[in-house]
């Protein structure tokens, strides 16, 4: 089995950031076959900022995310698989979130996220990760998968810090309206 190596509910695993771990609270993927495109929604990003190697500590500033996207603004080198890539960002109630759409060549390109095509029985599966608190209407759970109609769109949502403990959270928001923010984002420097 491959590694995952392009987690969904982590901004930073789309894009080069180089300062802090930008992460999601809820992040809703769907994956439409037909069209080959996915499109993930990442719902009150936040930042995980590392003090020392034992304590991390939550924060929501939006202007400093955004500012670190401007910043940085490539794409993560596991994004080259993806031929059409496209992201944006818009604030609600002092909240930022992020869309994210990608198109791909073939399911086999989705293994970077974990997403595993069979094409003998025609389904795509996910891991079932209990800590993720995973939800959808679309699969089923069998045994340690998550298993989805290979010729239908599908959806799931990921909330893996719903039980975040308290002593790690530490929130500030900011009154920053960023609706329909539009970053432009660069591909990666060529690998040598």
């Amino acid at each position: 089995m491959e590694p995952i190596t392009i987690l969904f509910y982590v901004l930073s695993s789309f894009l080069v950031l180089n300062e802090n771990t930008v992460a999601a609270d809820k992040t809703t993927v769907t994956v439409e076959p037909q069209s080959q495109q996915i499109n993930i929604v990442q719902d009150n990003l936040f930042t995980v900022i590392h003090k020392d190697e034992n304590v991390s500590v939550v924060e929501a500033p939006q202007a400093v995310i955004l500012s670190q996207v401007q910043k940085d603004a490539s794409w993560a080198n596991d994004m080259s698989r993806f031929t059409d890539k496209d992201i944006t960002f818009s604030s609600q109630e002092g909240k930022l979130d992020s869309h994210i759409t990608l198109t791909y060549q073939n399911a086999e390109d989705l293994r970077a996220f974990g997403v595993w095509y069979n094409a003998e029985k025609n389904q795509f599966s996910i891991n079932h990760v209990p800590d993720d608190n995973l939800q959808t209407e679309n699969g089923q759970q069998l045994g340690n998968y998550w298993v989805f109609d290979g010729d239908s769109t599908f959806s799931f949502t990921l909330e893996p810090f719903a039980e975040l403990p308290a002593h790690y959270q530490k929130t500030y928001y900011q009154d920053v309206d960023y609706r329909d923010y539009k970053i432009s984002v660069s591909e990666p420097p060529m690998q040598k």
